[in-house]
């Protein structure tokens, strides 16, 4: 079994968290205190899971792949987005 997201996914799903939390911040002024996200079956199976690697990076989690080629068991503690993008 594959995990999701793939390593790729996890890079693109990364980028696009982080350019919603900037954009809502630059249209709003503040950051958001809460996202509504949908994940569909067919979607992670056509692109590897991007819509889920978008979620874990908005909570701060980025996952840890197994030795295995593909597989993910674990999460880690990843700076949020908005941490790493927050004017300081």
């Amino acid at each position: 079994m594959r995990a999701v997201p793939s390593a790729l996914a996890w890079r693109l799903g990364r980028l696009s968290a982080e350019r919603l939390a900037e954009r809502y911040f630059e249209e709003e002024g503040e950051w958001p205190i809460a996202i509504a996200l949908t994940a569909w079956g067919t979607s992670n199976i056509r692109t590897g899971g991007d819509d889920i690697a978008q979620t874990l990076a908005l909570i701060g989690v980025q996952p840890i792949w197994g030795t295995r080629i593909g597989t993910g068991d674990r999460l880690r503690d990843h700076s949020p987005v908005r941490t790493r993008s927050s004017p300081h």
